[in-house]
């Protein structure tokens, strides 16, 4: 804007200036009759000259087309120090956005690395409680009640919550079977004859359960087990939840051991939750 300011004012003096001309002391000078001596005209061409080369001088200075390229050159390196003043405030603003953006990155990262570790240590803190806050349901004792030839067997399983909460919709499979001894790998599971109703057992409270073959034991039989030849054993399936969506079952296999008139139980056999 101040560069066609100052070209309008520079064309306006152009056009209002007149041509060069012969000034007035050269008119009279010409003008002039007499001849001057040859030493009065020399010093008078040398004062002439120099008054002429002053004038030239002067006129050259106050000229518009000099004073407005000085003003040009002024105004340039004006508009050069301001670029130059933007360009640093743009530099400067450009690094400080570059630093923020870093640094919402940064920052980024790390809410999503909180994130995930809160997410792991809720999910710690549930299994936690889930473990902690659980009922146990599980055989503390088998005793066979009825052992007698021609007469049903009958064991009693003792059953207890240790949990910490109390277990509910339990419902527990027992049965009791007679095979020959052998050296299986797993046992051989009878088909479940009883199933309870479905209850809630108390934390620390008792429940018992019978296990029965639903028959008469024979003389043979009788004698089989309490000679080793054949296996009597219980199996038992308890299942039950404890009210907040968490299932379980503990699954129980004992043997009965005639000379020590008491059950062992299965050290690879049985399974829990």
């Amino acid at each position: 804007m101040t560069l066609l300011l100052l070209l309008c004012v520079w064309f306006g003096q152009s056009q209002a200036s007149p041509a060069k001309s012969d000034t007035p002391a050269n008119a009279q000078h010409q003008s002039a009759p007499s001849v001057p001596s040859p030493t009065l005209s020399e010093n008078t061409r040398q004062t002439g000259n120099e008054s002429r080369q002053d004038q030239n001088n002067y006129a050259h200075w106050s000229d518009p087309l000099v004073i407005l390229q000085l003003l040009l050159f002024v105004a340039v390196l004006i508009q050069a120090g301001i670029y130059w003043k933007q360009l640093r405030t743009m530099r400067s603003t450009v690094a400080l956005l570059n630093r923020q953006t870093d640094i919402a990155e940064r920052s980024a990262k790390a809410s999503e690395t909180s994130a995930k570790a809160a997410k792991q240590s809720a999910k710690v803190a549930e299994e936690a409680l889930r473990i902690g806050e659980r009922p146990a349901l599980g055989v503390t004792n088998v005793t066979l009640t009825t052992f007698n030839p021609n007469e049903v067997p009958i064991a009693k399983l003792e059953i207890k919550n240790t949990g910490r909460v109390p277990a509910r919709c339990t419902s527990v499979h027992t049965t009791m079977n007679i095979r020959p001894e052998d050296d299986g790998p797993e046992p051989i599971l009878p088909s479940l004859f009883r199933k309870q109703s479905r209850s809630t057992i108390t934390v620390n409270a008792d429940r018992h359960s019978f296990a029965t073959t639903n028959r008469r034991l024979s003389v043979a039989e009788f004698e089989g087990v309490r000679d080793g030849r054949l296996w009597l054993y219980v199996y038992t399936m308890i299942r039950y939840s404890d009210g907040r969506g968490g299932d379980y079952f503990t699954e129980y296999y004992a043997r009965f051991l005639p000379l020590l008139s008491q059950f062992e139980d299965c050290p690879t056999h049985n399974e829990a939750t």
